[in-house]
């Protein structure tokens, strides 16, 4: 029996957004959900940066304006996908996640960065929500503009489609 998928994904200024769209198209249009902040980040770069700071220094949890998802059940693997954010995976990304209970399922993370693909999300989600991604997919920003590829190519060596 084939394994049910689900993309989760947010994004800041739409480099996540196709990278999920991608993925979701590579592994056959599975359920894909935008996480969604109720109130929105700065369109500012800066600005938006700077809120990032503090939620996570803090540790602040963003109101989020997504519904909850009744089948989570029903889903075998995971892919959480997010742009990096204090060389981490945002908090608006950490308050959605914890609402479910993750830890029996396959996590698989996928971000994009600007500078730098040093982060730390595969290391936070487990100290603050005891997850454990199986596999993490980086793309810099400049180069979501064609994932396919590094999609496809990750996707195969992960044994993820055929």
């Amino acid at each position: 029996m084939a394994k049910q998928q689900l993309i989760l994904y947010f994004s800041y200024s739409g480099h996540t957004k196709k990278m999920a769209d991608e993925l979701s198209r590579q592994l056959g249009d599975v359920k894909t959900v935008e996480i969604k902040t109720k109130k929105p980040y700065s369109s500012d770069y800066n600005q938006a940066l700077a809120v990032s700071h503090i939620e996570y220094t803090n540790q602040l949890l963003p109101n989020l304006s997504n519904d909850k998802i009744d089948d989570m059940d029903d889903y075998d693997q995971i892919f959480v996908g997010f742009p990096i954010w204090e060389f981490s995976v945002p908090m608006a990304v950490v308050s959605f996640l914890n609402d479910y209970d993750l830890s029996k399922k396959e996590l698989y993370i996928f971000d994009s960065y600007d500078f730098s693909n040093h982060n730390n999300s595969q290391r936070d989600l487990k100290d603050i929500l005891g997850l454990t991604a199986k596999s993490e997919l980086s793309i810099q920003s400049a180069n979501t503009l064609h994932p396919e590829q590094p999609i496809e190519k990750w996707l195969k060596d992960n044994k993820l489609v055929k």
